[in-house]
């Protein structure tokens, strides 16, 4: 009979258990709800600035292999990096979330020239220390606000 007891028990605390991490999902899939918001202005903003720099490193990467041709190496890496509008957003994406070797991509500006590889660095830098981080902080703020604590 106490082992029946026993079982017993230990079920309710299984039961407690999955209740505790249901909670903490709930709370968890209510922050993320309530930042759809701040993050669709956060990806305006992060695409504003990709933009404006993709268009900048384009207009460079077009002189460049206007003078050079298409023949060398390095012309063919800044064709493949920054040839249309789309590469080249997705190039700078890639490089601020880790999917590209960011020092890469600044070998092959600097081989344009070295205004396009320090722009890429204040690019590189704004993006990941100032953008990202208010991304973050602004999420966690809301993460805070919705669980009723402060930091």
């Amino acid at each position: 009979m106490r082992m029946l007891r026993i079982f017993r028990l230990i079920r309710i605390f299984r039961a407690v258990r999955v209740v505790r991490s249901i909670q903490n999902f709930r709370i968890m899939i209510l922050a993320i709800i309530q930042s759809f918001g701040t993050l669709m202005w956060v990806f305006v903003v992060i695409v504003s600035f990709q933009f404006v720099f993709a268009v900048l490193f384009m207009h460079g990467a077009a002189d460049y292999l206007r003078e050079e041709g298409l023949f060398s190496a390095d012309a063919r890496a800044i064709k493949d990096l920054f040839g249309d509008i789309f590469t080249a957003l997705l190039t700078l994406f890639e490089s601020i979330t880790g999917g590209r070797d960011w020092h890469e991509v600044l070998v092959a500006l600097l081989d344009m020239h070295w205004t396009y590889g320090s722009l890429f660095l204040v690019y590189i830098f704004f993006m990941t220390f100032l953008v990202l981080n208010v991304v973050v902080g602004g999420v966690v703020k809301i993460h805070s606000c919705t669980s009723g604590t402060s930091l």
